[in-house]
């Protein structure tokens, strides 16, 4: 049986020599070689992506079932990609990249496993699952006569409609229209007439099949409600979890990860620091304390990041709980720091870290690493009085948040391709570069539909059996080739080739290809290809950086 696997200090003591890693403390061995469910307490600088990297390299030298497989969840892509990109350093590791083995975002899990599923066995055909998709057509949907009297109780709201209206998702297995965005003082009560028009604008965008991305949450969790055979197909398929970063799960994370997994017959290991869930202020978070606890606890405490000076100063400083950190490496002493500002002098705030940088950080180290200032809210398009301060822009009237490398999605299919290519060129890789590609034509095609009509391909697998069913995906793959790898500089020439074969294979499925809104999604934009090496992207930052 999988959750039997057991490994020994040689098997240990091997895999350190192998990864050219060092393995060799008791903590570390005791969560490599822990096979029951537990919390592993990973301090600031642990090593924790090492530690988790080795624990599954172990498994997979040991795997031998192929239809059961290992599920590693992240909240984020970066973390994945972590993972995945020292998974694939070696041969006997990247099986675990593949079926029957899972290693990605908490999104991707329940968007594949259960939500999707969930809604085509209920007939829900989807058009977009995307928030910034769901919030223009929810501002289009309630502009309409009919949500009149909801428009009037909501135009004085703090929010703003875009908050309140574009915030609207399905929460929990009820599927109850909540938005945990907006203040629970000034949002409409479930019962009010307001509540009930909100519940009505909700569940039609759901009927034209739009959503946000939470939503799938909400679809998850009704899916295991309603249909409780699928706990126990994930569990047979499934019998070792992994989470990553278990100090920022939300609570409809929490309920799905409990359901499925917390029974007999799984290893459930969850990885996080329940000191360091400082992003936490979404309503649906939840306290650390309550996230740990539940199963036994093994520390990791040696840390790699600061030296034994930092390591005693916080230590005792431990929002939640303290944990002794051990330093191991040396590092010279420098100043403790902490600035304290007011309204009047906040615009000092990033200057000042930076005087501090360049005193206190040796020359040698700011030329190898780059130092950040780091927010966790762009600027608010209605920023309140009372709440100071809750952006970036509060500490810098110079930012601009259209400048971020993390931008909304691209206008146009040439700035997803050159997306895709500043991906191609940080990673081997061209699973997720083509991905992005393809999210630029799955557009094209929704903009070439008529108005009041649904695209007849909505989704990547449906683009996909489409192509194969007119013997045309080898040239569409080939196409997506040499958007990737061809010519350095795509000249507009060349650009509307491309752009024409491509037209000229999905002509069937989009019906206004000629519309204006089509050809301006298509057309060439003149950027070099430094663009998206992303020597551009930099440049424009530059101003956001002192």
């Amino acid at each position: 049986m999988p959750t039997q696997l057991k490994f020994s200090d040689d098997e240990i003591t091997s895999l350190a020599t192998e990864l050219a890693i060092d393995l060799s403390s008791a903590e570390k061995i005791a969560v490599l070689k822990s096979s029951t469910s537990c919390d592993i307490q990973a301090g600031p600088g642990c090593g924790k992506t090492t530690i988790l990297t080795a624990k599954l390299a172990l498994l997979a030298k040991k795997w031998r079932w192929s239809n059961r497989g290992v599920l590693v969840l992240s909240h984020t892509n970066v973390a994945r990609r972590e993972i995945e990109t020292r998974l694939g350093q070696s041969q006997s590791l990247a099986q675990l990249l593949g079926y029957p083995h899972f290693i990605g975002t908490f999104q991707t899990f329940v968007d594949q496993f259960l939500a999707l599923p969930y809604l085509r066995q209920e007939g829900v055909e989807i058009t977009a699952i995307d928030n910034d998709k769901f919030v223009a057509r929810a501002l289009a949907s309630f502009s309409k006569p009919e949500f009149s009297k909801a428009q009037f109780a909501l135009k004085n709201r703090n929010e703003g409609l875009e908050t309140i209206i574009g915030g609207l998702r399905f929460d929990g297995p009820q599927l109850v229209v909540t938005n945990p965005a907006a203040s629970n003082r000034l949002f409409p009560g479930p019962e009010s007439a307001t509540g009930q028009l909100l519940k009505r604008l909700k569940e039609r965008l759901a009927r034209d099949g739009y959503f946000r991305f939470d939503d799938m949450y909400g679809y998850a969790e009704a899916c295991l409600a309603h249909r409780k055979y699928v706990i126990s197909i994930i569990r047979h398929r499934f019998p070792w979890v992994f989470v990553d970063e278990l100090q920022d799960t939300n609570e409809s994370q929490d309920r799905i990860l409990e359901t499925l997994f917390s029974a007999d017959g799984c290893v459930m290991q969850k990885f996080g620091d329940k000191n360091q869930a400082i992003f936490n202020f979404d309503a649906g978070s939840i306290p650390a304390p309550e996230l740990f606890g539940r199963r036994p606890s093994l520390p990791l405490s040696e840390t790699h990041r600061f030296g034994d000076d930092i390591a005693r100063f916080a230590s005792p400083l431990s929002i939640v709980e303290p944990q002794t950190l051990k330093a191991t490496v040396a590092r010279d002493k420098r100043r403790h720091t902490i600035f304290v500002f007011d309204r009047g002098s906040i615009h000092r705030v990033v200057t000042s870290f930076a005087d501090l940088v360049l005193s206190e950080v040796p020359e040698s180290s700011r030329l190898k690493n780059r130092v950040c200032v780091v927010g966790g809210r762009k600027n608010l398009k209605e920023p309140k009085e009372k709440n100071f301060p809750e952006a970036i822009g509060d500490y810098w009237k110079g930012f601009q948040s259209d400048l971020s490398r993390k931008a909304r999605m691209p206008d146009t299919l040439y700035g997803f391709v050159l997306e895709a290519r500043a991906l191609v060129s940080k990673d081997s890789s061209f699973a997720e570069p083509t991905m992005r590609i393809t999210g630029g034509v799955l557009e094209a095609v929704r903009r070439a539909t008529p108005d009041k009509q649904k695209p007849l391909i909505k989704t990547r697998t449906e683009l996909k059996d489409f192509l194969i069913a007119g013997d045309s995906y080898p040239e569409f793959k080939k196409l997506m080739w040499d958007f990737l790898r061809s010519d350095p500089n795509i000249s507009e020439n060349t650009w509307n080739a491309k752009i024409e074969s491509l037209l000229l294979l999905l002509k069937t499925i989009m019906p206004e290809a000629n519309a204006p809104r089509v050809r301006e999604f298509l057309a060439w934009t003149g950027h070099s290809e430094s663009e998206a090496n992303g020597s551009a992207v930099i440049e424009a930052e530059a101003e956001n950086i002192l």
